[in-house]
């Protein structure tokens, strides 16, 4: 089931004309000037509802489609995207494919018959959309791929975190954890999930000819909670029992992970390390249950992919802030999207306290 969000601003302007008049009796043609006149009210009434429905249908119009709401940092970004898009001027419509590939297939779908300017989509599986993309592009819709890059067509932008960034910063926690070296499970997100993919193989890179080994590799099939804690029990299932750490594609996986060193009475043996700093990930750096977490600028991401998405749609050009290209290989060729990159945090016991989060 889809869930749809709206946010439309609405400006209108109504003349009020009064009118004043001696207290003598009205004649018949009095009243009938009096009725005219009303009618001519209501005329201009109408005709202003018509200029106002002409200048909505003339601002831009912007159609999300997130992956779903589960993530605690959507509720940021839509937040973010609403604002953003209404103070330029826009209009948009979110929705929620909740986890659900044909509903955003279908989401897409609708954006596109609906002759919005720009799509943003955050894809439930990045490798899926290649037809609606397509056949959005080929109608003129400008496509922003957001956190995940969509793959086999090309999209118009790429905004997201730095993951390489954030694999770099990982390798720094694994060796300040494990000065000595050692083994480490890797678990990652959805093998067509370039950016998670890009996350570990950045760590492996900066691993590589030391004392540090990676035990396990493994991937979820999705981002579904089911599937990501599959990917937790077999990475434990396979090499747990000689790990001495553990790197998560999400907060939710390395709670997964937490959860099972607990109910091995093993906690703090492994350094649990995930990624998005959500807030059981923080409180669970403060008790001490997982080493780090990456911290993704949500509203960061959800501004800029906002004020980008109305700047291509209003046919400006991008701003400096795109410096880079992120390649994209399709079936028959090579497509080089402009990408915007959000530098990441890494969130330790040291500096957890300064997120500004009050829910410990």
């Amino acid at each position: 089931m889809k869930c749809k969000y709206f946010a439309v601003v609405l400006i209108s302007a109504f003349a009020v004309v009064s009118f004043s008049g001696c207290s003598f009796p009205r004649s018949f043609d009095e009243t009938e000037s009096g009725t005219a006149a009303g009618e001519g009210t209501a005329a201009a009434k109408e005709k202003a509802q018509e200029n106002m429905q002409e200048e909505e249908n003339e601002k831009v119009k912007i159609g999300v489609s997130f992956d779903s709401m589960e993530q605690e940092r959507r509720e940021i970004e839509r937040t973010v995207l609403e604002d953003t898009v209404q103070k330029l001027g826009a209009l948009v419509e979110i929705q929620s494919a909740e986890g659900d590939v044909e509903t955003q297939k279908e989401q897409i779908r609708e954006f596109t018959d609906e002759s919005v300017n720009v799509i943003i989509v955050a894809a439930v599986d990045s490798s899926a959309l290649e037809t609606e993309i397509r056949n959005a592009r080929n109608q003129g819709i400008l496509v922003v791929s957001y956190e995940r890059l969509v793959q086999g067509e090309q999209t118009d932008l790429f905004v997201a975190a730095d993951s390489r960034m954030a694999g770099e910063q990982i390798a720094d926690e694994i060796k300040n954890q494990l000065p000595e070296g050692g083994s480490i499970l890797l678990v990652c997100g959805p093998e067509n999930d370039r950016s998670s993919q890009n996350t570990a193989d950045t760590l492996e890179e900066e691993l590589e000819g030391n004392s540090w080994e990676i035990a396990y590799r493994g991937c979820a099939a999705s981002w579904s909670g089911e599937d990501e804690k599959h990917a937790v029990e077999e990475a434990f299932q396979n090499a747990g029992k000689q790990a001495d750490a553990i790197v998560c594609a999400t907060d939710r996986m390395a709670g997964m992970a937490a959860e099972i060193l607990e109910n091995e009475q093993r906690t703090g043996e492994m350094a649990v390390i995930g990624q998005n700093a959500d807030s059981d990930a923080c409180r669970r750096i403060q008790e001490g249950t997982q080493a780090m977490t990456i911290y993704i600028p949500a509203e960061e991401l959800a501004e800029k992919a906002a004020e980008y998405a109305v700047q291509m749609a209003e046919g400006g050009n991008f701003s400096e802030t795109i410096t880079e290209e992120y390649e994209l290989v399709g079936e028959e060729e090579e497509f080089m999207v402009p990408c915007y990159r959000a530098e990441t945090l890494a969130v330790t016991e040291e500096n957890v306290s300064k997120l500004g989060r009050n829910t410990f």
